[in-house]
C-alpha cells in the first residue's frame, strides 16, 4: 500500500468516526472489541487498540476479514464504501 493510500484511508477512518461510525475487531485469538485507534504502518501492519486499552498488531488481511462497522447512515455511506474499496484494492 502506497503512503498516499494509507493516508488516505487513515483520513477516511478519522471522517467516518467523527461522523459516528464505530469501527469494531475480533477473530479467534482477539476478544471483539470497538476500535478506539487505528494506524498503518509502511509494511501495512495494523495497530489497533480496542476499547481503549489492549492494543493489537494485525496483518492487513486479518483487518479487511474480521473488521465490521455501525452506525453507518446515509451520511458516511459513500465513505464507508470507499474505505471498504481501498482495502479490497491493497
Amino acid at each position: 500500500m502506497t503512503r498516499d493510500t494509507r493516508e488516505e484511508l487513515l483520513e477516511l477512518y478519522t471522517e467516518l468516526t467523527d461522523c459516528g461510525v464505530v469501527f469494531h475487531y475480533g477473530n479467534e485469538e482477539i476478544d471483539n472489541g470497538e476500535i478506539t485507534n487505528f494506524e498503518i504502518d509502511d509494511e501495512d501492519v495494523i495497530t489497533i487498540e480496542l476499547d481503549g486499552c489492549e492494543t493489537y498488531e494485525i496483518e492487513l488481511q486479518d483487518f479487511i476479514d474480521n473488521h465490521s462497522k455501525d452506525g453507518v447512515n446515509y451520511h458516511s455511506f459513500e465513505m464507508g464504501r470507499r474505505f471498504d474499496h481501498i482495502l479490497a484494492d491493497k
